[in-house]
């Protein structure tokens, strides 16, 4: 056994250089048997012939669980997905819209089991605060006098398991990982907007139902006033949850229905099938109420388009090229005489619709980030994925301990603006130049005539001298950056994921909008295409790289290399969102987008493309806050 195990060991010549072997034949069992009797055999020798542990029968059974109950979502939230696509896009072709049903179920399930999950919170919380003052008052171990410890009495121990499960219930991650205060805050921006814009829909179908001169059988949707009705009230939970608990993480073996006399509902189920099967419903619902807010608002454009066209009404479309239809949208199939809003309706639509609906768009699929962080981390506690640094900060804590420290709340913000002076500066003078120039855009475009072609170069050379010293910008950032050191512990790979998703829109709209102003010969705006995909490319390269970035030398941490130029590129893609957002919206009689591809193609496509382009800058200025926040303190922050 002996010479077994030296054939197993290093050689070595005189002159300390390895001396090589062919490796022995494997040991059988009896040899194996008789290795591990031996005392001076190697743990190592019998770890590379052992065979590994087989995996027990509970293991087993938890393994097809879990799996089977992820797969089974998944499944549900793609179809929830695919059906939304459907039934969205046959409100273009048929009469008969099905749209505000399905969304109105979506928005229902997605109630209940939001309050059903915010009411589990706080029952959690309440009765183990109670639970816990009781046991304070009633369990008291006495010594007796020989020095042993009196047991409590059954009811006392009763009492003890019934505090044990409420341990396993949530946790609370903090720092980093539980959620940016800056992506909440523009949550709540989009949420406004978003609610705004419901807001009018909801004045505007009232509107309808009170107007003599309509049939209400005919022009009015009674389901579309029930979903204009539920959907704020859904929205405001939604942004009630994110701010409360957007850092919770839903352990597998919580306690559930037992948890209060009030929920009569059989125990079916456990808490990580139903937490799986709840958010990917949420995930689902979001992604189809984005979809059905880009629908919406094309099909609304379009309805507008028309009714300019065959209603001979006086317009601010004045194109001498009408589209009647493409492809399968016929565009007179879109107006109906007998349904014609008043005119503070059509206002509303007009004036205010294009500037709002983005909001939703954007809110929708920003909402999706908040469900999917929160899904990826159901039924696993962090505590086996911290490393030891993450508990040095107390990074996470479970829901009795914020019920006894009473915590203020996950929103609490400490900042420090060293090192970002110049930066903000450069960009507060950034916010008032385009500022003037949105309000110059406005008063141009609605003088007419010459002033509106006036007002449209104003907005090109505008964009063009942005994306210029954004590009200059982030390209002295990138370089000043890679002096830093890498952090091994980055955060979620899903600000990679919406950062990708965006590209897309703006190659899209890029190479759509060159073929345009080639042919019509627009140098400008051609430029500035080009310049904007390069400034977002290199926005793109430099944003994946700086979120794993880390400064764990005093020196970084005191002249923070780059934070100027991140500083000036977060307030200039807010800029550029806010651009987006509210400039003056061309018409066709100035846009050579219109002239070269029609009114009702290029509608179609600006409402692809144009959300996505908004998301990505907001996005990017998520990570941009994230990088300027944390990024200029060791990795043990992470």
């Amino acid at each position: 056994m002996q010479e077994y195990v030296d054939r197993l060991s290093p050689k070595f010549n005189d002159d300390d250089s390895y001396k090589y072997s062919l490796p022995p034949p494997p040991p059988d069992s009896s040899q194996l048997d008789s290795m591990a009797s031996h005392p001076e055999t190697p743990s190592i020798v019998l770890s590379a012939f052992s065979d590994p542990s087989p995996t027990t029968p509970k293991n087993k059974s938890e393994f097809i669980s879990e799996s089977l109950t992820s797969t089974l979502s998944n499944i549900y939230a793609l179809f929830i997905i695919t059906l939304g696509v459907i039934i969205y896009t046959g409100d273009f072709f048929y009469s008969v819209h099905i749209s505000p049903i399905f969304s109105c179920v979506l928005i229902v399930i997605g109630l209940v089991y939001l309050v059903f999950l915010i009411a589990h919170i706080n029952i959690i919380k309440y009765r183990y605060n109670k639970l816990n003052s009781k046991k304070e008052e009633d369990i008291e171990i006495v010594n007796n006098p020989n020095g042993n410890a009196t047991h409590p009495n059954d009811n006392e121990t009763n009492l003890l398991g019934k505090v044990a499960p409420l341990e396993e219930s949530y946790q609370f991650t903090h720092g980093r990982h539980s959620g940016s205060f800056y992506l909440k805050l523009g949550a709540t921006g989009f949420a406004i907007g978003h609610l705004i814009h419901g807001v009018l829909l909801l004045a505007s179908q009232i509107q309808f139902y009170m107007d003599d001169k309509l049939d209400n059988d005919r022009c009015l949707n009674i389901m579309g006033i029930v979903h204009d009705m539920f959907n704020p009230l859904f929205c405001f939970l939604e942004l009630y949850f994110i701010f409360n608990y957007s850092n919770i993480v839903i352990l597998k073996y919580a306690d559930i229905f037992g948890c209060s006399p009030v929920i009569m509902i059989p125990y079916l189920v456990d808490h990580y099938r139903l937490a799986n099967l709840g958010f990917t419903h949420l995930i689902a619902s979001s992604i189809c109420f984005w979809i059905s807010t880009i629908y919406r608002e094309t099909h609304l454009s379009l309805t507008i388009y028309a009714n300019s066209i065959y209603g001979n009404k006086s317009h601010r479309y004045s194109s001498t090229k009408v589209d009647k239809s493409i492809g399968l949208i016929d565009l007179e199939s879109l107006y109906d005489a007998t349904c014609v809003s008043s005119p503070a309706a059509i206002m509303i639509f007009e004036n205010f619709s294009p500037y709002l609906f983005p909001f939703g768009v954007e809110f929708n699929i920003l909402i999706v980030a908040f469900y999917y962080v929160i899904w990826s981390h159901i039924g696993r506690p962090i505590e086996e994925e911290q490393t030891p640094h993450h508990t040095d900060h107390q990074s996470v804590h479970s829901i009795e301990q914020d019920a006894e420290n009473e915590s203020p709340g996950n929103i609490v913000v400490h900042v420090d603006c060293h090192g970002s002076s110049k930066g903000l500066f450069f960009g507060l003078v950034f916010v008032v130049l385009m500022a003037a120039n949105v309000i110059l855009g406005f008063v141009l475009g609605n003088l007419g005539g010459d002033f509106t072609g006036y007002g449209y170069a104003l907005k090109n050379h505008t964009k063009l001298w942005m994306h210029f010293f954004m590009t200059v910008a982030v390209i002295i950032a990138y370089k000043q950056s890679r002096s830093l050191d890498v952090n091994d512990h980055p955060i979620s790979k899903l600000d990679d994921v919406f950062l990708y998703i965006c590209l897309p829109a703006f190659f899209m709209e890029t190479l759509l909008s060159l073929l345009a102003t080639i042919v019509i010969l627009n140098i400008v705006r051609c430029i500035d295409l080009v310049l904007m995909v390069i400034q977002v490319i290199i926005q793109t390269i430099f944003l994946i790289d700086g979120m794993r970035r880390c400064s764990n030398t005093k020196k970084l941490r005191r002249y923070k290399p780059g934070r100027d130029a991140v500083m000036f590129l977060l307030i200039a893609n807010v800029c550029m969102w806010l651009f987006n957002t509210f400039s003056f919206k061309s018409p066709e009689s100035v846009d050579e987008r219109y002239e070269f591809y029609g009114k009702v193609l290029w509608t179609i496509l600006g409402h692809v493309t144009l959300p996505l382009m908004m998301f990505y800058r907001f996005h990017s200025s998520v990570c941009l806050a994230d990088i300027w926040y944390s990024v200029y303190k060791p990795s043990t922050y992470h």
